[in-house]
Parts: structure tokens; C-alpha cells; sequence
């Protein structure tokens, strides 16, 4: 098992570190959606300095242990039946993790503690594959009050939640990205996966799409619980959230302990 456990780890970072260059440079080659230099060194360097805050600093030292103990070692889970193994097994828990994430990302939106975080999220004002490490670290922190009870009640194996972050990581950078795929394919695709286009709705100014297309990796979900709206950028589609600009990178990491509204934070860049 621990063998296991460290392969699967050792092989993830690798798959992960691997992705992300290879999307990263990718849509710095075949751009779908143009924007100044000045403009992406300027965000570059916020998304840079959270991925830091969050991925380097707390998941590591606190978020990671808690879920390695709670999933792994937490005596008191759900026993699953000697028979529901091997491939089937592991495409259904895929399934029902990404559900989990579909449930938790919904839960963001209509939260407000919650949303307070993952508002950060949204405040990037263009999508690329660094938007996907711009996530607060007090975000997950609440977010582990949801996710670990769920992965408890499904009793997932601990090998298949390692899988599943590895995965998870690399969808995720994948589904901001800023790659040009053709749209038919992408919108062939999106039928069943989450495509750019698909999650790039999801980052819309407009309510009417940030309240939209919260899947991971599935699309099925949001088709399933009818919180989808459409599959591409439509006439005068803007990223962002509503009224706001983006804010410093300081701000963005210490706004959300603060007492005002988010309607009412403001841009000091």
C-alpha cells in the first residue's frame, strides 16, 4: 500500500509538472483569445504569487496531511464490499469524486463564506492555464469540511483519491486554458467533457453565465442538473466578475478576511 501510495504520488507530480508546461506553452504558440503583454505579466504574476500562498505553502504542510490521514488512516469510513473492485470500480469512483467536486463547486457560488474565497477565482480577467492555481487557500480550507465527509461516505480508496487529484490537476489547467481547438471539436467534445470553451462560460462577467457550467471534469453534471448554458463564447462575452477589475496580488490574498461585501470591494491595483 505504501509503495503504492508513493509511486502513484512520485509519477503524479511528474504527470502534473509535465501538463502544465506543455498547456502553458501551448497557448502561448496557438493563443485563442489575444490580450497585451503588459496585461498577461501583470496577472502572471498575481496567479503566480497565490499558486505560492496556496500550492506551495498550505497544501502541502497542512491540506495534504489532514486528507492523507482523514481518507487513509480516519478509522471510522465506509467499508465497501471485497467484490466492487478493479477498472469499473475505478471509473465509477472517478465519476462520483467528480460529482463531489461538481456539488462542492455549486456550493461556492451559494455560499457566502465560501463564495468570499472562491470570488478570487473569478476576478481573473482573462483565462489561461495559470487561472486554474489562482484559488485561495482559505477556500480549501473550508472547502475540506465538505469534501473529506463525502469521500468518507463513498469510501473511496486512498490510491484512487491520489489518482483523482492527479487527474483533477491536470483538467483543471487544461479546461482554463487558452489553447485554439477547433470549435467544432470542442463543442463535440464538451458533450460529454468539460472543453475551455465550455468552462470558459463559467468565467463570464454576466450572472448568467458565472452561475453556469460548474463541471470538473464531466459536463454531464451541469446537463444533468440544468446549470448549463452554452458551450461557447457568444457575441461580446467578457471574463471577469460583474463590476470588478483585478486587484494586487496582496489584495487578493488578504480581501476576503476583510468585513466588506464582495459587491462592494474595490479595485487599488
Amino acid at each position: 500500500m505504501k509503495e503504492a501510495v508513493t509511486y502513484i504520488i512520485s509519477h503524479g507530480i511528474v504527470i502534473c509538472a509535465i501538463a502544465f508546461i506543455a498547456i502553458f506553452s501551448l497557448e502561448r504558440i496557438f493563443p485563442k483569445h489575444a490580450f497585451s503583454p503588459e496585461r498577461s505579466k501583470k496577472r502572471l504574476f498575481n496567479n503566480v504569487i497565490v499558486a505560492i500562498s496556496y500550492r506551495f505553502i498550505s497544501a502541502p504542510i497542512i491540506i495534504a496531511p489532514l486528507m492523507v490521514y482523514m481518507i487513509r488512516d480516519f478509522p471510522y469510513r465506509m467499508h465497501r464490499p471485497d467484490w466492487y473492485t478493479g477498472a469499473l470500480a475505478f471509473v465509477i469512483d472517478i465519476m462520483l469524486l467528480d460529482l463531489l467536486n461538481y456539488t462542492i463547486h455549486w456550493s461556492a457560488h451559494r455560499i457566502p463564506v465560501l463564495w468570499r474565497f472562491h470570488a478570487m477565482h473569478h476576478l481573473d480577467e482573462h483565462i489561461d492555464s495559470t487561472t486554474g492555481f489562482r484559488q485561495h487557500f482559505g477556500e480549501k480550507f473550508l472547502v475540506l469540511a465538505i469534501r473529506i465527509p463525502g469521500m468518507l461516505l463513498i469510501g473511496v480508496p486512498f490510491t484512487t483519491v491520489v489518482a483523482f487529484e492527479v487527474i483533477s490537476f491536470c483538467v483543471t489547467t487544461f479546461h482554463h486554458c487558452n489553447i485554439n481547438i477547433p470549435q467544432k471539436l470542442e463543442n463535440l467534445l464538451s458533450k460529454l467533457f468539460v472543453m475551455p470553451s465550455f468552462h470558459n462560460i463559467h468565467h463570464g462577467r454576466e450572472i448568467e453565465y458565472t452561475d453556469t457550467n460548474y463541471g470538473f471534469i464531466f459536463s454531464l453534471w451541469d446537463r444533468v442538473f440544468r446549470t448549463h448554458s452554452v458551450d461557447e463564447r457568444p457575441t461580446g462575452f467578457e471574463t471577469g466578475l460583474d463590476h470588478h477589475t483585478d486587484f494586487s496580488a496582496a489584495k487578493l490574498i488578504f480581501l476576503p478576511f476583510g468585513k466588506t461585501p464582495v459587491k462592494e470591494w474595490t479595485s487599488q491595483k
